[in-house]
Order: C-alpha cells, then structure tokens, then sequence
C-alpha cells in the first residue's frame, strides 16, 4: 500500500535505466513480460536517458496506464548530481512537466528527489514536493539515496502533516 496511490502495489519494481528508443520492441516485451507475471511498479528517472519516453510509449500503446504505478525520480541537475540549492521548486515543476511529457500522462504514481542536498533543509526540499502532490501531478512523494536521519526528519516534521491534511 502506498498513500495517495489507489493501484494494486506489486512486490517487485522493475528498473527501466538505459531504455532506449531504437530497441523499444525488445523493452516493450520485457515490459509485457513483467506485467504478464504481476508486476505492477514502474521505476525511472530524469537520470536514465529516453526511459521515460520508452514508458511512455508502451503505456500509450498497450492502453496500461490505469494498471501501472509509475515511480520517477527528479534533482539531478546540480553540478555535483545533487539536488540543485538554487530555484528548487522550479527544477522541480520543470522536471515534473518534462516527465509527464515523455511519459504521455497527466500524473506520476510517486515521485523521489533522486539524491538530497544536505545543505538544504528538509522542509525546503518538501516543500514543492507538497504543491505538486496538492496540484495532483503526483500522487505520493519519498526519497532516493536519503540518509536515515533525514528520512526520520521528513517523516516527523512534513512529510506527515502533509499527507495527512490533504487525506482529511
């Protein structure tokens, strides 16, 4: 179960780094193959070249958008691969858009700030995560490559004030 997404959750996720669109029949028979056998959990990023894209056009044409949970992930756009310090909510709203446009939908399942930035606090991270989940271009938001003491920080202070007023 993950909150604020009403699919059935699989029990496996299915990376999809280095898709590509000139081999996209021999990706969209995997894909068939995964959600044949009960997969259900898409995972992407930014960060993998044209997977998006591929994603996209399989969901497009095997009519599998409604049935599949896409995880994306955003932020690598600072110099060092780390979320970008500078006018984060707007990488944020551009890389969302972006996503959805190769992903020929209107929404991402969940979304991950793919690396942190320990130099930014939790909240300013959360921050733009809340308006888009508020906005429903995402529907549930966690973190990739997050250490536990921030995890723990997002959890106790935003992250479930958030999810929790938006439920209510």
């Amino acid at each position: 179960l993950i909150t604020g997404v009403s699919k059935p959750v699989s029990q496996i996720a299915l990376g999809t780094a280095f898709y590509s669109i000139d081999s996209k029949e021999k990706w969209f028979e995997l894909l068939d193959e995964y959600v044949n056998f009960g997969g259900a959990i898409l995972d992407t990023a930014r960060g993998y070249g044209v997977s998006e894209n591929v994603l996209g056009l399989w969901m497009e044409a095997r009519s599998t958008r409604h049935q599949i949970i896409i995880q994306t992930k955003c932020g690598l756009t600072g110099a060092d691969g780390y979320l970008p310090a500078q006018n984060f909510p707007e990488v944020v709203r551009e890389e969302i858009t972006t996503s959805l446009q190769a992903l020929r939908t209107d929404y991402t399942d969940v979304l991950l700030p793919h690396r942190d930035n320990q130099e930014m606090p939790v909240a300013g991270i959360l921050a733009p995560l809340n308006n888009e989940l508020a906005n429903g271009r995402i529907h549930a938001f966690g973190a990739s490559n997050w250490e536990y003491r921030r995890l723990t920080e997002a959890n106790g202070r935003v992250l479930y004030r958030s999810i929790h007023s938006l439920d209510e």
